[in-house]
């Protein structure tokens, strides 16, 4: 918890919340207004370019209830169809749950872009269905046949993904989208074993470069 949070606290906290969220088309999400109560505040949100007068209809969205912040630090929620006062009541009597920290995130570089869970969640099925074609693709005798694989990022260029693995291991993997299994050392992979390193291999983005774990 965060003791005595002040309004500064409370927009940053917020902010934090929102940098995890898919910004929209290349903008941004951002605080727009913070109203304070007896209890703490209920800081709304729009994208940025809403937030600078845009009328253009693709810079608006709906669903985007503000959040409720609380002087410890509890970070909550509210829907877009009733005023925030209702979903106040709600979470003052343990109705509506405290929303999870979120998690912060290293910036992938260009031309990748980031499929990792957060709130808002919009990557879900996409991210399945990159996890189910590698399972499709491996052959045994592959090294990563038989892995669980988790789906972090996808490149734009090409059809290579990063995967997180098991033991805090990471893959760079250039999958074939053909729905069927390959013959080793098909589909191209690299595996790393730190985080820095599966960043520094898609910066360079050669994969026919990289080695294949043995």
């Amino acid at each position: 918890m965060l003791p005595d949070l002040d309004e500064r606290g409370a927009r940053s906290l917020v902010q934090d919340y929102l940098d995890a969220m898919d910004p929209p088309r290349g903008d941004a999400w951002v605080v727009t207004r913070v109203t304070a109560c007896d209890w703490g505040w209920i800081v709304y949100w729009l994208s940025r370019r809403a937030a600078e007068g845009s009328r253009d209809r693709r810079d608006l969205y709906i669903g985007n209830g503000p959040f409720l912040v609380d002087r410890s630090g509890r970070v909550a929620r509210c829907g877009s169809a009733r005023r925030p006062a209702h979903y106040v009541r709600l979470w003052q009597d343990g109705q509506l749950p405290d929303e999870p920290r979120p998690v912060k995130r290293d910036v992938l570089p260009g031309p990748w872009f980031d499929v990792r869970p957060r709130p808002g969640d919009s990557w879900a099925t996409s991210r399945d269905a990159m996890a189910a074609e590698l399972g499709r693709e491996l052959a045994p005798g592959h090294p990563l046949h038989g892995q669980p694989a988790e789906a972090l990022a996808k490149c734009w260029h090409c059809d290579s993904v990063l995967f997180a693995l098991p033991g805090s291991r990471f893959a760079v993997v250039a999958l074939t989208w053909t729905h069927g299994i390959e013959l080793p050392p098909s589909p191209r992979a690299a595996v790393f074993t730190q985080w820095s390193a599966a960043l520094a291999a898609i910066a360079e983005h050669g994969i026919e470069d990289l080695p294949v774990e043995s």
